[in-house]
């Protein structure tokens, strides 16, 4: 990205680098960043309970 995108805090991904599980992460990871916190924590409590 250009240094003037860099504060959108995107991500850069070439598609045929990357396996399934590395682009769920990388999806994952955006979400769990713009939405409520509490929402991210309930999400990740569920999918990996203790």
């Amino acid at each position: 990205p250009e240094p003037s995108d860099l504060r959108y805090n995107w991500a850069v991904v070439r598609l045929a680098a990357i396996d399934r599980d590395e682009m769920r992460e990388l999806v994952l990871d955006a979400w769990a960043f713009v939405v409520p916190k509490r929402v991210a924590e309930e999400h990740f409590q569920k999918a990996d309970p203790v």
